[in-house]
């Protein structure tokens, strides 16, 4: 076997007709050049794993992944934890909703908000508008006052800033946060905790185990794919109708409402664990008239 003599366009030194020997025990390793031959692709492989650990990759392969303490880098950041900087309670709040990446964006603009001062407030009807000035700094030592508008209706728990950061990226921003606290709010509005960055939010996947026998669909998941159609089957029936849409809507938010006071009362979001020795894997069973589907069936049921 030979290497070779052109690699991307780059012609290397031609060593044609030397024979590589390599010696397993020999601490050395030889450099790969163009033109080497092999008795084996084991040789092959043997001299450049060798000419790699001589160069330290397999070093820096091992380093990037793990600490000083060995342990791997990707699995510990899920685990660890930001600590608060403040006392503010909608920090704690904010901490032990959001995953590890959107608390940083929101402790940033919570530390940020010394920043803020309120020029003036005006009243428009039952909504409360904020002037912020905030100093901004521009280069090296320059710094500038802009002014953003923070409308507030205290009732409904709404508030808006000029500078739509919530809008376009999902976080408080520091002139919303400033307002907050100066009207003593403790916590966010659950409104403003979006779903999409929370820590314990369930993902569709989890409710499928995967065991030695295949997929397993558990009982929760039954029940989800069965609340699926139905629901589907009922938005078909009300979209063409703007008093049914609405009706169907109300009674949607009216069984979150119920589900979610009581999920609270029970303490927790998730269902009792369930362990994959007490499943029995399903059949799967392929649509021929219509691939894309597939139906996965209860073997105590189905029977081929």
């Amino acid at each position: 076997m030979e290497v070779g003599s052109s690699i991307d366009g780059i012609v290397g030194e031609d060593v044609e007709g030397v024979d590589c020997e390599l010696n397993k025990d020999r601490n050395e390793s030889i450099e790969p050049k163009v033109g080497m031959k092999f008795d084996s692709v084991e040789d092959l492989h043997s001299l450049f794993k060798s000419y790699a650990r001589l160069k330290g990759f397999g070093i820096r392969k091992r380093s990037s992944t793990k600490d000083e303490d060995g342990v791997s880098k990707y699995v510990r950041s899920f685990s660890k934890t930001i600590p608060v900087t403040s006392s503010f309670e909608m920090e704690k709040q904010v901490q032990s909703a959001y995953t590890i990446s959107k608390f940083k964006e929101f402790q940033n603009e919570l530390n940020s908000q010394m920043y803020c001062r309120i020029v003036s407030t005006r009243k428009e009807g039952t909504t409360s508008v904020y002037e912020i000035k905030e100093r901004i700094l521009f280069g090296e030592g320059v710094k500038k006052k802009v002014i953003f508008n923070v409308s507030y209706k205290s009732d409904e728990g709404e508030i808006e800033c000029s500078c739509h950061m919530f809008e376009y990226k999902g976080t408080l921003c520091k002139h919303v946060i400033y307002v907050l606290v100066e009207n003593e709010v403790e916590l966010l509005p659950e409104k403003y905790i979006l779903h999409r960055w929370r820590k314990d939010v369930r993902r569709p996947h989890t409710r499928i185990i995967i065991t030695d026998n295949g997929w397993v669909v558990t009982p929760e998941q039954k029940r989800y794919d069965e609340m699926c159609i139905a629901v589907t089957e009922i938005a078909d029936l009300a979209a063409m109708d703007e008093e049914d849409s609405r009706e169907v809507m109300e009674w949607v938010s009216h069984q979150k409402n119920k589900l979610t006071k009581r999920k609270s009362r029970s303490g927790s979001n998730n269902p009792s664990p369930i362990t994959s020795s007490s499943l029995k894997p399903r059949k799967i069973i392929y649509n021929e008239e219509d691939p894309r589907r597939i139906n996965v069936q209860d073997p105590e049921v189905s029977k081929i």
